[in-house]
């Protein structure tokens, strides 16, 4: 049985990024393209250029007890995801869990994937990719469990639904950040349904702006192992990737940059008319 201590012994990588920003893509690109990391496992949907990963370590916000580090691990085809190399995971930045991350994974490597422009751009993309109405009526344990988090009690999914039950329909993407927010012990209560996506997209604009230059900056002091990674230039990843080959050196630059650049290509292929 792995335990947290197995992972922070491997000197894991985290990976962070603001939703809607690739970092799941970018992630899965590292593990192919380097040999130092233990496997990952994960699954593209080509309609709409996601990928969806499996790591060893879940996201924060799904752990069932944030202080218990045996919770955090994935349940899902977990002895796949274990070996001799180094762990390699990914999350949204958020100093809550950055400090637990500190806490129990000491020599983990983390690497922040910030902006110094283009939010419009990701958030934007975000919403291409993500947006899908619910029906309230439709809103039930079962696609709580499929769709929003494998570790949902029946607690939370009935304050979930309280939430939501002032509505008609919401956004897939609203119940995430409702369940993410109680799972934070944030106050959901001035958080309202939005009709229109492009309020969404504003909201998500400022929010990349605001992880990118004010949490990253308080991440810095958080951290024992901390870099910033600058994916601003989404017509090249070559600038990106070589200040990642200067954390994992043995990195395959051409192939990473082939696969990134396709990436994006097909990203700008959704913004403006579709894949």
């Amino acid at each position: 049985m792995i335990t947290i201590q197995d992972v922070n012994k491997s000197r894991p990588v985290l990976i962070l990024y603001s939703s809607g920003t690739g970092g799941e893509f970018i992630t899965s690109t590292l593990s192919k393209v380097s040999n130092s990391f233990n496997h990952v496992n994960w699954i593209i949907n080509e309609n709409v250029n996601t990928t969806h990963l499996t790591c060893v370590l879940d996201y924060g916000t799904i752990w069932d007890d944030a202080e218990d580090p045996s919770t955090w691990f994935c349940n899902r085809n977990l002895d796949d995801l274990i070996g001799d190399r180094r762990y390699l995971f990914r999350d949204h930045p958020s100093e809550y869990y950055a400090r637990l991350y500190n806490k129990y994974l000491p020599d983990m490597q983390v690497m922040n994937l910030t902006l110094r422009d283009n939010y419009d751009y990701y958030a934007k993309l975000t919403f291409a990719k993500l947006s899908k109405k619910v029906l309230v009526s439709e809103f039930t344990f079962d696609y709580a469990f499929n769709n929003i988090s494998a570790n949902i009690d029946l607690s939370l999914f009935n304050e979930i639904h309280k939430w939501a039950s002032d509505y008609h329909w919401i956004w897939e993407h609203e119940l995430n950040i409702v369940h993410n927010k109680i799972k934070c012990n944030e106050s959901i209560e001035y958080y309202d349904h939005m009709d229109s996506l492009e309020s969404h997209i504003a909201s998500q604009e400022v929010a990349i702006r605001e992880q990118s230059n004010i949490l990253s900056d308080q991440l810095s002091f958080v951290f024992n192992n901390y870099v910033e990674i600058d994916i601003t230039d989404i017509t090249s990843s070559h600038s990106m990737w070589n200040q990642i080959k200067d954390v994992i050196p043995d990195i395959n630059l051409h192939e990473a940059v082939t696969l990134t650049d396709e990436w994006q290509t097909k990203n700008r292929n959704l913004l403006n008319n579709g894949l």
